[in-house]
């Protein structure tokens, strides 16, 4: 049997999350921390759209449809960090810790209370924020309007009330997967590699997310990046104030 492939001295992290729950942030924090500085440039409503923008650079994103993203690239450059960012359960911890025994796991958990903002985010981030959304979302958006919202061609031109009448009984029934709602459950002999940054914590706490990243890292959080966050922050502030005042969860 041929022996797996492994990159034993490879830094390497695996960031996982929920679209709609910063975590296009928190793998750019972990760029700049590892990599190099570049500004974390922001969509219209907040979305940290420029991590596809460094797929050559040693940065992986969620191979979808085509089998497990670790699985299925290698380093590009032998003495810079690797970063995969997906949206998947990790199920694989055994072949990833095989393939990258040096890999750290950061999978930001989320609170039931921040539900209605992670739906906020997907709308107006993912759906109105099209540039950046990966996907073709207009016709995405033709697909999940209400019958309300059929005179809307485009999910920003839909008044407040009304987005707020669509979002709300979404939150009473989203599919929580236990995989980002709660914390525990996992190897045990992982346990010191695997780590939760919580996404309300991004939202409403960022010296602690920080101050996170950087004893995950072992890197300080330079003043650049502090900057950067709290420009990231100010925009989450922007539009709950803007499109989803409605939406108290501090």
């Amino acid at each position: 049997m041929d022996q797996p492939v492994t990159f034993p001295d490879t830094e390497t992290y695996y960031v996982t999350w929920l679209g709609g729950t910063s975590g296009a942030f928190i793998s750019m924090c972990l760029y700049n921390m590892t990599t190099k500085e570049v500004e974390i440039s922001l969509s219209e409503h907040g979305h940290a759209h420029i991590h596809q923008k460094l797929i050559n650079n040693n940065y992986f994103i969620s191979n979808e449809g085509g089998g497990k993203i670790y699985n299925c690239v290698s380093p590009k450059f032998k003495n810079v960090p690797l970063i995969f960012v997906d949206h998947d359960p990790m199920t694989e911890f055994d072949k990833l810790f095989v393939r990258y025994p040096k890999c750290k796991v950061i999978i930001v958990y989320v609170h039931d209370k921040m539900i209605e903002r992670l739906l906020g985010n997907m709308y107006y981030k993912n759906w109105c924020d099209l540039d950046y959304a990966g996907r073709n979302s207009l016709e995405f958006w033709k697909k999940v309007r209400t019958l309300e919202m059929s005179e809307y061609n485009h999910p920003k031109d839909v008044p407040m009330e009304m987005v707020k009448n669509f979002l709300q009984p979404w939150a009473g029934f989203y599919n929580k997967d236990p995989f980002f709602f709660s914390k525990g459950n996992l190897p045990e002999e992982y346990k010191n590699s695997i780590f939760y940054i919580d996404f309300y914590d991004i939202i409403h706490n960022m010296h602690k997310v920080l101050s996170q990243l950087s004893d995950i890292t072992g890197r300080p959080v330079s003043k650049f990046l502090e900057e950067q966050a709290l420009n990231y922050q100010l925009k989450q502030v922007e539009l709950i104030n803007s499109k989803l005042p409605w939406i108290d969860d501090k």
